[in-house]
């Protein structure tokens, strides 16, 4: 399984229990845009394999995101 195809599933499992959280994935990152859950879909996603790197908070504007140590866009 390529690292899309991982970063996609792994996405899946974590967020089918929050239904009503939207997210999407780009060509190599996840990008959460809400993220309402008490300890944090991220926090989820980064302990199921994806990097924080390759994770963008959405719900944070651009001059944000580069001090919350996950990625830009």
């Amino acid at each position: 399984m390529d690292t899309l195809d991982n970063y996609r599933h792994i996405s899946k499992e974590v967020l089918v229990p929050y239904t009503q959280i939207p997210y999407s994935h780009a060509a190599s990152e996840c990008k959460a845009v809400f993220d309402s859950a008490e300890d944090g879909v991220t926090y989820e996603l980064v302990a199921a394999g994806i990097p924080k790197e390759k994770i963008v908070l959405g719900f944070h504007p651009p001059n944000v995101r580069q001090h919350t140590g996950y990625a830009v866009a």
